[in-house]
C-alpha cells in the first residue's frame, strides 16, 4: 500500500502561513463560484440577457467544480497537490481576466465553464494539505475549523463588496476583484506551501474520471432544473437517472480496479458514509435559508441587493463566534456530541429565517437567526469534516476531501432545488386558501394565482393593466401573496431543520457508538504504557 509522503511542510514552512495561504486560494474559487449569481439582476436588466442564459451560465460553474473535482484530486495526490492547485489557479485567474474584458455576456458561458474546470483542482487540493499538515487531534481540528470558518465570513463579506462593485462601477468590476484575488493566491501558495503527494507506483483512471465527471455533472445539472421545472420534468428526471446510471457503473469499475478515482473502501466506514450525509443536510440547511431570504427580501420586500447583503453578515458573525470553538473544546466533549449541538444551532437558525421573515425588512430581522445559522454551520462542518477525513488514510487524503467537497456541493445545489420547489407547492395552496377564505371571487382567485410571479416582479398599475382589473384588488392580492409566501417559507424551512436533525441524529449514535468502542482500546493502551 502507498503511504503518504511524510509532511515536510510542517518544518519546511510555518504552518500557520500554509493554512492560511490555502485558505485564500480555496476562498477564491468559492467567491469566484457565486460572482455571476449575484450579477445576475444586472446582466439580464443592463444587458439585455435572457434570464436562461444567466441561469445556466451562474450554474456552469458549479456544475464544472463537482464534475471534476475527483479527477483534480487524483491528479493532485499523483502529480502533487500544490502542483495541480497552482495550475488550478494560474487557469481560474486567467479565466476571470477573460470575463472582465469580455466584449458580450453570451461569451461568459464558455469563460465561465473553463473556470469550474481549473477551479475543481483548487478545491480538493486546499482542503489535502490541510489534512495532511496538520496531526489529528485538536491541532487538526482547529485547522479546520478556521478552513471552514473562513468560506462563511469572508463569502459574506466578498458578496458585499461584489454587489457594491456591480452597482457602482457595472458588472465587470467583480472579475477583476477575482482576478487580483487570484494572483494574491498565487503569490502565497508558490511561498508558503510545500508539495506534497501520495507516494509508490499511481497511474491516473481516466476511464473512471471521465464516468464521474459525467455521471455527477448530470445528476446536478438535473437537480439544477428542478427548481424552475419540478422534480417530475423530463428535464429533471432524464439527467438524474443517466447520471445516477453513470454513477453506479462507476462504483462497479472502480471496486475491480487496483487505483480508481473513486475510492470505494472509504464508504466501508460507516462514519465517512453517514458524515458525508450530514454535509449534505448542513449545506442543504444553510444554503437554503441564505437563498430564500435572498431571493425574499429583493423579490418580495424590495430590498436592494446591496443592503440585502448587510442583512446577511450575522452569518459571518456566527461563524465568527464559531471559531475559537472546535480548537478549545475538542476532547472535553464526545465528537458526536458537539456535532449534534452543532446540527441542532444550524436548525433552528434555518427555521427562525423562515418563521422571523416580514414584508418589513431591517438588519435586525435576521440577526439572532443569521448568528445561529453561522455558528452552527461553523461548528457542525468543522467536526463532521474532521471526522469525516480522519477515517481516510493519508494516501487517501485527496481522495477523501473531493468526495467531502462533492457532497457539500450536492448539498448547496439541492438546497436551491428542494427549496423552491417546496416553495412553489406551499404558497400555491395556501395562497388559494387565504383568498378562498377572504371571500374573494372565483375570477379574482384566477388572476392572483396566474399573476403570482409576476406580482414579485412587476408593480401594482403594471399588473392591474395585464389582467384588467383595478389597482386597489391587486394591491389586496398582493397583500395575501405576501402572507402566503411568508406562511410558505416557514413550512419550507421547518421542514429543511427537521430533516437535517434526524440526520445529524443518525450520526450521532454512530459516532457515539464508535467513540464507546475506543474507550477501551484508549484504557488498555494508558494501562499497558504504566506498567
Amino acid at each position: 500500500m502507498s503511504t503518504a509522503k511524510p509532511a515536510a511542510a510542517t518544518t519546511a514552512v510555518n504552518v500557520t502561513l500554509l493554512l492560511w495561504s490555502c485558505i485564500v486560494a480555496a476562498n477564491f474559487f468559492n467567491t469566484d463560484a457565486s460572482v455571476v449569481g449575484m450579477i445576475a439582476p444586472t446582466l439580464i436588466s443592463g444587458e439585455g440577457a435572457s434570464s436562461s442564459l444567466v441561469s445556466l451560465t451562474s450554474a456552469i460553474f458549479t456544475l464544472m467544480v463537482a464534475a471534476f473535482l475527483l479527477g483534480g484530486a487524483a491528479l493532485g495526490d499523483i502529480y502533487g497537490r500544490k502542483r495541480i492547485m497552482l495550475i488550478g489557479i494560474v487557469g481560474e485567474t486567467v479565466m476571470a481576466v477573460l470575463a472582465w474584458i469580455t466584449p458580450s455576456v453570451t461569451l461568459l458561458l464558455p469563460i465561465r465553464l473553463a473556470a469550474g474546470v481549473f477551479a475543481a483542482l483548487i478545491s480538493p487540493t486546499a482542503l489535502a494539505l490541510v489534512t495532511v499538515n496538520f496531526a489529528a487531534g485538536p491541532a487538526r481540528t482547529k485547522a479546520i475549523s478556521l478552513y471552514v470558518v473562513a468560506f462563511g465570513v469572508i463569502g459574506s463579506l466578498a458578496s458585499v463588496v461584489i454587489q457594491g462593485l456591480d452597482q457602482a462601477i457595472g458588472w465587470r468590476a467583480p472579475f477583476a476583484l477575482m482576478a487580483a484575488w487570484g494572483v494574491l493566491a498565487l503569490l502565497l501558495v508558490m511561498r508558503f506551501v510545500a508539495e506534497s503527494k501520495a507516494t509508490g507506483a499511481r497511474r491516473m483512471d481516466w476511464i473512471g474520471t471521465a464516468l464521474a465527471a459525467v455521471g455527477l455533472f448530470l445528476i446536478l445539472y438535473g437537480i439544477n432544473n428542478a427548481g424552475a421545472l419540478g422534480f417530475t420534468s423530463p428535464g429533471v428526471l432524464i439527467p438524474l437517472l443517466v447520471g445516477l446510471v453513470l454513477v453506479g457503473i462507476l462504483v462497479f469499475y472502480s471496486s475491480r480496479i487496483p487505483q480508481p478515482v473513486f475510492q470505494v473502501r472509504l464508504f466501508k466506514s460507516s462514519i465517512f458514509a453517514f458524515g458525508l450525509l450530514l454535509g449534505v443536510m448542513l449545506n442543504i440547511g444553510y444554503s437554503a435559508a441564505a437563498y430564500q431570504a435572498n431571493l425574499f427580501m429583493q423579490a418580495v420586500a424590495k430590498v436592494p441587493p446591496v443592503l440585502a447583503a448587510v442583512y446577511l453578515l450575522p452569518l459571518a458573525g456566527g461563524y465568527l463566534i464559531a471559531a475559537p470553538l472546535p480548537g478549545r473544546i475538542h476532547g472535553r466533549l464526545p465528537t458526536s456530541l458537539l456535532l449534534l449541538i452543532g446540527s441542532a444551532i444550524l436548525a433552528l437558525g434555518a427555521y427562525l429565517f423562515g418563521a422571523l421573515s416580514a414584508p418589513q425588512v431591517t438588519f435586525l430581522t435576521y440577526l439572532i437567526p443569521g448568528l445561529l445559522l453561522g455558528m452552527g454551520m461553523g461548528i457542525a462542518q468543522s467536526f463532521k469534516t474532521s471526522a469525516v477525513l480522519s477515517t481516510a488514510p493519508p494516501e487517501l487524503a485527496g481522495a477523501a476531501s473531493a468526495t467531502n467537497n462533492v457532497s457539500n456541493n450536492l448539498g448547496a445545489s439541492l438546497a436551491v432545488a428542494l427549496s423552491s420547489a417546496l416553495m412553489g407547492s406551499f404558497v400555491v395552496e395556501i395562497y388559494r386558501d387565504i383568498l378562498t377564505k377572504a371571500g374573494e371571487s372565483a375570477a379574482n382567485i384566477a388572476t392572483a394565482l396566474t399573476g403570482l410571479k409576476e406580482a414579485m416582479a412587476k408593480n401594482a398599475s403594471q399588473l392591474a393593466t395585464e389582467f384588467h382589473v383595478s389597482v386597489q384588488v391587486v394591491h389586496q392580492l398582493e397583500a395575501k401573496a405576501e402572507q402566503a409566501y411568508l406562511q410558505a417559507l416557514t413550512q419550507t424551512m421547518l421542514i429543511i431543520a427537521v430533516a437535517t436533525l434526524v440526520v445529524a441524529l443518525a450520526v450521532f449514535f454512530i459516532l457515539r457508538r464508535q467513540e464507546a468502542r475506543n474507550k477501551p482500546a484508549a484504557a488498555n493502551t494508558t494501562a499497558a504504557t504504566t506498567e
